[in-house]
């Protein structure tokens, strides 16, 4: 069974680029719209992955110097 984490963003534009060089990555991912428990650490956007990634998720993240909040299992 795969275990899901969850990466938050700030702004759909962090989002839209953190898709584009992951999945240029290979890595599997589903954009979501966050809910209003996110809203109040400033989080509106996020991305699912699967969590053996993680480790790329975030080098790729820091490389590309893109921004995120957290990264939690869901």
């Amino acid at each position: 069974m795969t275990t899901l984490c969850l990466l938050t963003l700030q702004s759909v534009t962090y989002s839209m680029k953190a898709q584009r060089v992951l999945s240029e990555r290979g890595v599997w991912l589903n954009a979501v719209k966050l809910g209003s428990e996110y809203a109040a650490k400033g989080c509106t956007h996020g991305i699912r992955f699967d969590c053996r990634d993680r480790r790329t998720v975030e080098r790729v993240l820091r490389e590309n110097r893109i921004p995120y909040s957290d990264i939690k299992t869901v």
